[in-house]
């Protein structure tokens, strides 16, 4: 048999969709033919049956089942699209009523069928009224899927072809895969994006040719395209804009009048101005026509949100107490996207005021200049403390995803610990390295993160000392099925100070585990070394790690399993001479647009019993990392 052509009305890639692409591919003036499997049409049934009865509660007016489908994705979006199922609990006012339902559904069902590439599958109903209520089964037989094995495209139109045509491998189309709509229909949007991005911003797909041969289970598409003229970035119109000045805004655009059209830098103007926080909304419009220069015209419209923000939190944990912040913050001080930033936070032992002014695009385009002054009150069982502390800071992105951070510190404070009360005056250029792969900072479910801070420090504490501290903090991130709510998180940290005995290093600078943030199930500071009154002097390394299954197991509750361990050694890196803790708990979690609400338990598996308590628990906002 000779390929035939078939409706294109069945590549809905799922049943949101469908609507939306049978009118797109239709559009390409397809013919459709039928083939072995295939049924006849059957006649539109006349009707007038009135209008559904209201929704009646109590017993559904059928039963629906399904078989012959093992494919679960499939069975869903089947499901999905039911109208017998939507309309379950409404009964229908006849018999031709219900029978006009199941014809919907298969006109339906043999859509999404098409949509994955069954092109002869059988639907049939059958409804069984000697139950109560009455019972239809729907028997639906897939068959075999169909492969794509050609797309084609063809030039038409009088404008000068492109240099080159992107390859089918460049539109995602890998010859032999199934032949699913949703593959049709991105392979379109990718060759326009990619016409686009060789200054064809105005190319048009003006038919398309679907070609599905029954006897060989295959499919051919050929796209006919009208590439457009080469064009030229032309003025661009700025619209909406009140309290941002508009030379910033000018100042963010990749592109200049007079250069070569590319879709990728509108795409990226757009979200380095979203990035910016200023802007509720942001159009950008292309126009439709080049003008007697060649260039093409662009408009951007801006709807611009509130500059001021508030906020706050609280957390709960029976080894820090109450804690929590308030966040003050004006995102556009002098109409060019300049942030200031007050914050107040604390907890029984910590209490810190700081402010952090963020001058963006300083000297260059995603270069930030910050500068910060912040106060600290510390009381605890390992030292106490007041201080402030100022800095400046450049933070620029890296090849994506690094970020670096850099800059100048100087802090001064007043220390007491279990040696006496000592002045120190310290200079430090701390130096931040991030790679962060994830998609969501409070509740990551895939990706990775890596921050490595090194900060070398020189000043005066009772005696000149010079000493570098290294902290790495690496996690992975990982969905355990494709709908992301099972997600194994572990997390490891490594710390390590050098130059100094641990004496000569200020209290407030060695490093201490135990706490919410730190090892759950453990009081806060006291994991490692302890004087003769069990009160924590820290030490010169470090070792942390956690492990967590996430689970999401109804609506927007979660419950989390843990494992914590780690310790503070006396020398300069881990040597694992220190007893290892470790801790392990439930957790329960509430998904919010914020972030989940925690709430975890943790108890001490190897605790010393004068010291660490039976169990610990934690609330707060946020996982624990």
């Amino acid at each position: 048999m000779s390929p035939a052509a078939m409706p294109v009305a069945s590549f809905s890639p799922r049943i949101a969709m469908i609507a939306m692409i049978i009118a797109t591919l239709l559009a390409g003036g397809c013919v459709g033919a039928g083939g072995p499997g295939s049924e006849p049409a059957e006649p539109a049934e006349t009707w007038s049956a009135g209008p559904e009865p209201e929704p009646q509660t109590g017993a559904p007016a059928y039963r629906v089942s399904f078989e012959g489908i093992s494919d679960a994705d499939l069975l869903g979006t089947i499901r999905a699209s039911s109208t017998l199922l939507a309309l379950e609990e409404r009964p229908p006012a006849s018999r031709a009523a219900l029978d006009a339902r199941i014809a919907i559904d298969r006109e339906r069902f043999d859509a999404v069928l098409r949509s994955e590439g069954y092109y002869d599958a059988r639907i049939a109903a059958q409804v069984d009224e000697t139950t109560t209520p009455l019972t239809i089964t729907v028997t639906i037989t897939p068959g075999e899927p169909y492969h794509l094995t050609a797309y084609r495209i063809v030039l038409v139109g009088d404008a000068p072809p492109p240099t080159q045509l992107p390859l089918a491998s460049d539109l995602g189309i890998g010859f032999g895969e199934v032949a699913r709509a949703k593959i049709v229909v991105e392979a379109q949007a990718r060759l326009l994006r990619e016409l686009a991005n060789a200054h064809r911003p105005l190319a048009s797909v003006t038919d398309r040719t679907i070609l599905v041969d029954h006897d060989t289970r295959t499919m051919q598409v050929t796209v006919n395209v009208d590439a457009g003229p080469p064009v030229r970035f032309g003025a661009t119109t700025i619209e909406g804009l009140d309290r941002t000045e508009e030379n910033y805004v000018r100042g963010l655009l990749p592109w200049q009048q007079g250069e070569p059209f590319q879709q990728d830098k509108v795409d990226r103007a757009r979200r380095r101005l979203l990035r910016t926080g200023l802007f509720d909304a942001i159009e950008t419009r292309v126009g439709d026509a080049v003008d007697e220069t060649g260039e093409l015209p662009l408009s951007i419209r801006f709807v611009e949100g509130k500059p001021r923000s508030i906020s706050a939190g609280a957390k709960y944990s029976t080894t820090d107490g109450p804690g929590g912040d308030i966040l003050w913050e004006h995102r556009n001080l002098a109409g060019t996207n300049d942030k200031l930033a007050l914050k107040a936070e604390g907890n029984q032992f910590t209490q810190r005021l700081s402010g952090l002014l963020t001058r963006p695009n300083w000297r260059r385009p995603d270069q930030e200049l910050l500068l910060g002054l912040s106060g600290t009150h510390t009381d605890s069982k390992a030292f106490n403390e007041l201080g402030g502390e100022a800095s400046a800071r450049i933070r620029r992105p890296l090849a994506e995803p690094w970020t670096v951070a850099v800059g100048p510190a100087v802090e001064g404070s007043r220390i007491q610990d279990n040696t006496g009360s000592r002045s120190l005056v310290l200079f430090g250029l701390p130096t931040t390295l991030i790679r962060d792969t994830t998609a969501d900072r409070l509740d990551p479910r895939s990706g990775t993160r890596l921050r490595w801070e090194a900060t070398p420090y020189t000043g005066y504490f009772n005696n000149s000392v010079t000493f570098l501290q290294n902290v790495v903090t690496g996690s992975v991130y990982q969905s355990l099925d494709a709908r992301q709510r099972i997600v194994l998180a572990t997390r490891v940290k490594l710390g390590s100070i050098v130059g100094e005995d641990r004496e000569s290093i200020p209290a407030n600078k060695r490093f201490y585990a135990g706490g919410g943030d730190s090892i759950r199930g453990y009081r806060f500071q006291k994991v490692g070394p302890l004087d003769s009154d069990n009160d924590p002097i820290g030490g010169r390394s470090l070792f942390e790690f956690s492990a967590e299954t996430r689970a999401r197991v109804w609506g927007n509750f979660g419950v989390v399993g843990f494992v914590d361990g780690g310790t503070v050694f006396r020398s300069v890196l881990p040597s694992f001479d220190e007893t290892m803790r470790f801790a392990a708990g439930p957790g329960l979690r509430y998904l919010t647009p914020i972030g989940p609400v925690r709430l975890d338990v943790a108890f001490p598996l190897n605790g010393r019993s004068d010291i660490d308590d039976p169990f610990e628990f934690y609330i707060s906002l946020g996982q624990a990392f």
